[in-house]
């Protein structure tokens, strides 16, 4: 019997050796990865932006001389009410997600100066003061935005 010309089995396994290191070095290049920058490629790339925080420390801060009656929004959902309270109240809340709706309501007995405050890891976020007979201060927001 003769032999027909060709590799036969060694040569079958070769290359599908081959052809499957090109299919992963394809696939690697189209990942980004081991692949040269091109100029295209490099103008493509933006530096990372800082994360923003996923959760927060909120402080709820009303500042007044006298009494004043009190509401804001709880994490949970919730609303809460302090009446009556005399001189300045704060309340924190810690781990409080973004995109929570702080809200934070003062109505001050009597007459003088009221502010209310929002602060978000330490940092004043929102603030209003009102003054007057029965002064009103609002402030409101989304947590993260």
């Amino acid at each position: 019997m003769s032999r027909q010309a060709g590799c036969g089995i060694g040569c079958g396994t070769v290359l599908a050796l081959i052809v499957l290191a090109a299919l992963a070095l394809s696939l690697l290049d189209s990942a980004g990865e081991n692949a040269e920058p091109t100029p295209a490629r490099a103008r493509s790339r933006v530096a990372p932006s800082p994360a923003q925080p996923t959760t927060y420390r909120l402080r709820y801060l009303v500042r007044v001389r006298g009494h004043a009656d009190i509401t804001y929004a709880t994490p949970d959902g919730g609303t809460e009410q302090v009446n009556g309270y005399y001189g300045d109240w704060d309340k924190v809340y810690d781990g409080v997600p973004a995109g929570f709706v702080a809200v934070l309501l003062a109505q001050q007995e009597g007459s003088g100066e009221i502010s209310c405050i929002i602060q978000l890891n330490g940092e004043t976020w929102k603030q209003a003061t009102s003054r007057g007979e029965y002064a009103i201060c609002d402030v409101s927001g989304v947590v993260g935005r």
